[in-house]
């Protein structure tokens, strides 16, 4: 329901109030799904280890990870501006990293100035009878690459929501990186006449770029051409 209400987020009582599309609303709280999947279950664990660790560091790295994270400015879901404390930024490194494998830091990494997002386009190829989703990259890539998917949806739908984080591409071959396996390992192969959505992410040493979303259409195979018979 929309109201006119000063500004604010977050569950109070059996109201959550949130800032949508066009202004201020509230809704009831409802309990959200825990489907405890594989994959919610390995994340939850990772985040557990991750927020252990920081009692486990030496006291002069924690008062390195305070002064770095005072440094480091987010925004809050009100455009509100804040820094981050040690323990938090801490975690966010951490747990950046150890999504995609890497072990954890210790100590503060310093600031990434990343370069340009190196993915072009999502690419569709139906190589004979078989689907293959690719992104066109531009090479050297000079970070890691986090692909995230969302299920396949309708044609008509042009905003990116809901998605999981699938994992990071191969190598690049001539410039197209297969990430075929990590949406079918996700959702299956996509229905013909479905839209795909996939975001990218670049990290580095912890270190988190903006997203890019990018979208594509299943088509049909093109089907061939009659031959002609000279008379």
């Amino acid at each position: 329901m929309k109201e006119l209400d000063n500004p604010k987020t977050g569950k109070r009582g059996k109201t959550v109030s949130f800032r949508a599309r066009y202004g201020q609303c509230s809704r009831d709280y409802v309990q959200p799904k825990n489907p405890r999947t594989d994959a919610q279950r390995l994340w939850r664990a990772d985040m557990g280890d991750v927020s252990a660790a920081w009692a486990t560091i030496t006291e002069e790295q924690r008062l390195a990870w305070i002064a770095s994270g005072s440094q480091v400015r987010k925004k809050d879901s009100l455009g509100r501006r804040y820094s981050l404390t040690g323990q938090a930024h801490f975690v966010g490194i951490n747990s950046a990293r150890v999504r995609i494998g890497r072990e954890m830091l210790l100590d503060p990494p310093q600031p990434v100035l990343f370069d340009p997002n190196p993915v072009e386009k999502l690419i569709v190829k139906v190589v004979g009878a078989h689907l293959k989703l690719y992104l066109s990259v531009c090479e050297p890539l000079t970070a890691d690459i986090m692909v995230f998917g969302a299920a396949p949806c309708s044609p008509g739908r042009m905003k990116c929501r809901k998605v999981t984080y699938l994992g990071l591409p191969p190598a690049p071959v001539r410039g197209l990186c297969d990430i075929t396996k990590l949406y079918r390992d996700m959702f299956g192969l996509p229905p013909i006449g479905a839209r795909v959505f996939i975001r990218v992410r670049q990290q580095l040493n912890g270190w988190e770029s903006g997203d890019h979303d990018f979208s594509a259409i299943i088509l049909p195979k093109p089907a061939l051409a009659p031959s002609r018979r000279r008379p």
